[in-house]
């Protein structure tokens, strides 16, 4: 396939289906191009006359009468994932994989390697897991432009030099975009990497949804020039664990002394059947004789310990 893979979505949510169209087909982090349909019929006439390459489709609208007229790559979109769908809430990579060959053209991004977003969270006390996330940071920061971010609602890492998260999702909501916002200018400037202040208000946590902090991430990484985007998830990970299908890495901070929630972890979401999160999330094993965050940003410049265990 000499061009970019034409990739169709249907779908009857039209918010749903504008903010998985613009997070498929713009900027560039993915290669493809895309036609959006809400009504069924619109999409039975396109599918006719001009088959895509690859089809996302809501198991509501794949019915016989798409199965007769659509022979191509299918990922119809569920709930939940099960052996026929893919869970309506999952990251674009993760959609666009299950399309296989054609996912991959789509993945593919001329010039460079596209930006991740990587999501920590701890049974551990938050020093340990803010030392760990700040650690990463600086060692990504190595080698490109890198974004810290404190979704707790008590934060180790205060960042208070900083554009606030609460100030920055602000500029953000006015037209889910960071064209016309200087973000790198306001930001707080750290071992190699760059930060946000924590939220100024709970509500700025608690509001926010898991497709909104998609399109922000993709924002961050599209438009504000990131290679890598950190979230330090904290407590409120237990008010959202669908943040962790909308990143690239999924990371448990742990210690012998939480096994225990571990295991009551993995547990509740098997039951759950939420094995797609089990095989995603990585568990981070901290030495003993690694210290929490200390407070001060000066930490972990010289932390050596921690650069040299992480590296």
């Amino acid at each position: 396939m000499g061009r970019n893979p034409n990739i169709m979505i249907v779908d009857e949510d039209e918010f749903f289906l504008k903010r998985l169209g613009a997070a498929v087909g713009g900027g560039d982090r993915f290669v493809c191009n895309v036609k959006a349909f809400s009504d069924k019929k619109m999409a039975l006439k396109a599918l006719r006359g001009d088959p895509p390459d690859g089809l996302i489709i809501s198991e509501e609208c794949y019915d016989d009468e798409v199965r007769s007229i659509y022979h191509g790559r299918v990922s119809v979109l569920g709930e939940s994932s099960s052996s026929s769908t893919v869970s309506r809430y999952s990251g674009v990579s993760v959609i666009l994989e299950t399309l296989g060959d054609v996912g991959s053209l789509a993945m593919r991004t001329p010039g460079r390697e596209r930006g991740k977003v990587s999501c920590i969270f701890s049974f551990c006390e938050t020093a340990l897991r803010t030392s760990y996330a700040l650690t990463k940071a600086q060692a990504f920061g190595r080698e490109g432009k890198v974004l810290y971010i404190g979704l707790d609602e008590f934060p180790s890492f205060t960042g208070e030099d900083a554009v606030s998260f609460s100030d920055v999702m602000y500029e953000f909501r006015k037209d889910m975009t960071f064209k016309n916002f200087s973000l790198s200018e306001r930001t707080g400037k750290g071992a190699g990497f760059e930060y946000l202040a924590p939220a100024a208000c709970m509500e700025d946590l608690c509001r926010r949804t898991p497709e909104e902090m998609e399109r922000f991430s993709e924002a961050l990484i599209n438009e504000c020039g990131y290679s890598r985007v950190i979230y330090d998830m904290g407590r409120i990970m237990t008010r959202d664990w669908n943040m962790h299908l909308y990143c690239d890495e999924a990371e448990a901070v742990c210690r012998p002394t939480v096994e225990r929630q571990m295991n009551a972890l993995e547990n509740h979401l098997w039951n759950a059947g939420r094995t797609e999160l089990i095989e995603r999330l990585k568990k981070i094993n901290i030495p003993d004789d690694l210290e929490g965050y200390t407070g001060e940003l000066e930490w972990e410049m010289g932390s050596v310990k921690w650069m040299n265990w992480i590296s």
